[in-house]
């Protein structure tokens, strides 16, 4: 998947916000390149790990309206923070863009982490994918292979196009390998490596492709590509907001943490 077209060649202003969690002494910060527009389309992926300072919890939030300028809008990775508190800082965040579709993997603390965004904080818009009516994705050699083959002919089709202003994707894109043995093709880090950022990408992606696009978002404009395939464009989201959910947004003190680096952008 590395390719040096890739590569971060831009920075967009960004402002690094900070969630508290109630009762405990821990603040978690996450970057916001791009609020919440409520005519534009979102999706969100992430990955959970246990919080013991190896692997990283990571959540984008993507906003895909226009398929050619796909939108990397806010981040958050930790490699301390445990399940239970990453699943209080999902529902924040994704709160703060709509409550999109979420795509995570349900691997080990994964199921755990999901039954509390479901369960404790009513968060409803999972995807599900692969788990045979649970929450999330049953990830397995096929289907990440799928993922990660799919995030590839984005990347090489003329029409889709990602802004990405994320270092650990980047660099993660250029340990990210392919192999392959008699049974099947699996993709990983390079030994030593991880690919958790990479991952959350490549569902992100996954989330795009045409077999499965219109279960969380509208398709309201194809194009035909090079090899005469037909993909999606352009996107609507399924959600309808309230004057009440917008408001919800708008008065939140994190979202208020952005407005006012905003303003500080405008008058400088």
């Amino acid at each position: 998947i590395a390719n040096e077209e890739y590569k971060l060649k831009k920075t967009y202003p960004h402002k690094d916000l900070q969630i508290i969690i109630p009762n405990v002494d821990k603040v978690f910060e996450f970057r916001v390149w791009f609020e919440f527009k409520k005519d534009h389309a979102y999706i969100a992926s992430g990955d959970v790990a246990e919080g013991n300072g190896g692997d990283s919890s990571v959540i984008y939030i993507w906003d895909v309206t226009h398929l050619d300028q796909i939108k990397l809008c806010a981040k958050f990775s930790n490699n301390k923070i445990l399940p239970l508190e990453f699943a209080y800082v999902t529902n924040k965040i994704l709160n703060l863009y709509g409550n999109p579709y979420y795509i995570c993997e349900a691997n080990g603390v994964g199921i755990a982490y999901l039954d509390i965004l479901r369960i404790t904080y009513e968060y409803n818009n999972l995807v599900t994918e692969g788990t045979d009516g649970g929450f999330g994705v049953r990830s397995h050699v096929q289907l990440k292979g799928k993922a990660c083959l799919w995030l590839q002919e984005m990347f090489t089709t003329q029409g889709f196009g990602w802004i990405i202003p994320d270092p650990d994707i980047i660099a993660e894109m250029n340990i990210f390998v392919k192999r392959e043995t008699k049974i099947h093709i699996s993709y990983a880090a390079m030994q030593g490596g991880h690919d958790d950022h990479i991952m959350s990408l490549c569902w992100a992606a996954w989330l795009l492709n045409p077999d499965i696009i219109e279960k969380y978002n509208i398709v309201v404009e194809t194009f035909t590509s090079s090899l005469d395939k037909i993909l999606p464009k352009t996107l609507h989201s399924y959600f309808e907001y309230t004057q009440n959910d917008l408001n919800m947004i708008y008065s939140d003190p994190i979202y208020k943490q952005y407005l006012d680096f905003k303003d500080e952008m405008v008058n400088k």
